[in-house]
């Protein structure tokens, strides 16, 4: 039987142990054999990683950015808790298929994810695409997809890795004030009276329709 456990020394610093227990015998005796280890440095690394993992997790909730990375190799893909929430799968669950994956996409959108993950792996080319995903009750979904290549120390690619980011609420903003730059270029161009401006040398520089006229 192998357990790990905590201890407290004599000073009151606390330090992990861990034991290794069997059954011996011996001229036909049986005893308990434990072999102890002092395991805190590596209880202390383990828990500093935890610590790196929960500030990324949390810096790409707040980013709303998600990662992901394949092994060309085993096939074996790998998406952050992030993506899982981005996309609306259970992260209980395993990475959805590819395919199931690439029909989350409008079809422009799902031709360029291919492309980009096509030029990552042949060619060794990172890019960077702003695509869109399927309407969901009218509310249109846009993400970034960054694309990069992983290479070996021999220069071979072995993986694909890449981030997708959740940039709806920049769209949005962004057709807001496409709509409400129109409206007021409708207003000068249309207004019923003439509107013209100059430069310093008194060149007209832009003239509405009603001066025109």
């Amino acid at each position: 039987m192998r357990f790990e456990s905590e201890h407290v020394h004599k000073d009151g610093s606390r330090f992990w142990v861990e034991s290794s227990v069997r059954v011996i015998d011996i001229d036909g005796e049986k005893y308990f054999q434990n072999i102890a280890r002092d395991i805190s440095g590596r209880k202390q690394a383990e828990a500093m990683l935890r610590d790196r993992e929960r500030r990324l997790s949390e810096a790409q909730r707040l980013a709303k950015l998600g990662s992901w990375s394949w092994d060309v190799a085993s096939g074996d893909v790998y998406w952050s808790e992030e993506l899982f929430r981005i996309f609306g799968y259970d992260q209980k669950l395993p990475v959805p298929a590819y395919e199931e994956y690439l029909a989350m996409y409008q079809p422009g959108s799902r031709v360029m994810f291919e492309l980009g993950v096509d030029q990552a792996r042949y060619a060794g080319q990172a890019n960077e695409f702003d695509l869109e995903l399927l309407a969901k009750a009218d509310s249109p979904k846009w993400v970034t997809a960054r694309f990069e290549a992983v290479r070996n120390n021999e220069g071979r690619i072995v993986a694909i890795r890449g981030t997708i980011q959740d940039i709806s609420e920049r769209k949005r903003q962004e057709a807001q004030l496409h709509v409400a730059s129109r409206e007021v270029s409708d207003l000068y161009n249309n207004a019923p009276c003439g509107y013209h401006s100059l430069d310093k040398d008194g060149v007209i520089v832009s003239i509405n329709y009603t001066d025109l006229t």
